[in-house]
C-alpha cells in the first residue's frame, strides 16, 4: 500500500510539473531549462509515453488546494548521500564534491584533508603515512586506468593506446602486465609515455618488461611524442621509426 500511495504521489508531482512547464514555454520567448532529478526526466520528456494537458489535469482534478511556501535547502553532503535514503541519493558526494573543488593534486589533496580530520580527533596520521598512502593510490591508480581503457577497445587491429605514466607501480606489478599482454595480444598498439622533457624517472624494470610484451616505452618531448603518435597511426613499426628519428627507447 505504501508503495502504491508513492506512486500515485509521484504521478500528480509530475502530471503538476509538465502543466508548469508548458505554462513557462508559453509565457517565454526561449527555451525553458528545467532542473529536476534524473527520476523524472523521462516522464517530463515523453520518453515513457506521451501526456495531453486534459489528461494532467484530469489526473489533478479533485484535489484538495494546500498552501505552500518554498526555501532553499542547504546542500550538504549528509542529506545527498545515498546512505541517507535518498532515492535519487549520490554515492560519495564529499569525494565529487572534492574533485570539482581541487585545483591541482586531487588524491594528495584529499588525503592530505584525511589525515588533518583524524589528527584532529587525536588519531595517528603522520606525513609519512600521508606520502605512502598517495604514492599507493597513484600507483593503483595506472592499474585501473589501462583495465578501463581495454573496456573501451572495440576494433583492436584499428586501435592505439597510450599510457603517460613513470610505471612506478609501488604494489603488485602483475596485474597491470597481463593487461598490457592481453592488449598487445588482440592486437592493440600500446606506447608507454614516459615523460614530456626527455629525461624521465621512471621504472626502468617495468619498462622493459613491458616492452618484452610489445609494449614499447619512450621518452620524449611533446613534439617527438606526435610525431611517434602519427607513426603508430599509420601502422609503421614504432622501434625501427623512433631509432631513425634519434628517439631511444627506455
Amino acid at each position: 500500500m505504501a508503495r502504491q500511495a508513492q506512486g500515485r504521489r509521484e504521478e500528480l508531482r509530475e502530471a503538476h510539473l509538465r502543466l508548469e512547464i508548458r505554462a513557462a514555454s508559453a509565457e517565454a520567448a526561449r527555451r525553458v531549462a528545467v532542473i529536476c532529478g534524473a527520476w523524472h526526466v523521462p516522464t517530463l520528456t515523453g520518453r515513457t509515453g506521451r501526456t495531453t494537458v486534459a489528461a494532467d489535469r484530469e489526473l489533478l482534478r479533485g484535489g484538495r488546494p494546500v498552501r505552500t511556501a518554498t526555501t532553499w535547502v542547504p546542500w550538504t553532503h549528509a542529506l545527498l548521500s545515498a546512505d541517507s535514503s535518498y532515492g535519487a541519493g549520490v554515492t560519495s558526494p564529499g569525494w565529487y564534491h572534492h574533485l570539482w573543488a581541487a585545483p591541482d593534486e586531487v588524491g594528495a589533496r584529499w588525503v592530505a584533508r584525511v589525515a588533518a580530520l583524524l589528527r584532529a580527533a587525536d588519531l595517528p596520521a603522520s606525513t609519512a603515512s600521508v606520502v605512502e598512502t598517495v604514492r599507493l593510490a597513484e600507483a593503483l591508480a595506472i592499474d585501473r586506468a589501462v583495465g578501463y581503457g581495454a573496456s573501451l577497445v572495440r576494433r583492436p587491429a584499428d586501435t592505439v593506446l597510450i599510457l603517460i605514466s613513470d610505471l612506478i607501480e609501488g604494489g603488485d606489478q602483475s596485474s597491470l602486465i597481463a593487461r598490457l599482454q592481453g592488449l598487445v595480444e588482440s592486437g592493440v598498439t600500446v606506447l608507454l609515455a614516459l615523460s614530456d622533457d626527455g629525461a624521465p624517472a621512471y621504472d626502468h624494470r617495468l619498462a622493459a618488461t613491458c616492452a618484452q610484451l610489445g609494449a614499447p616505452a619512450f621518452a620524449c618531448t611533446p613534439d617527438g611524442f606526435s610525431e611517434l603518435l602519427a607513426a603508430a597511426l599509420r601502422r609503421e613499426e614504432v622501434g625501427r621509426w623512433a631509432a631513425l628519428h634519434g628517439l631511444v627507447p627506455a
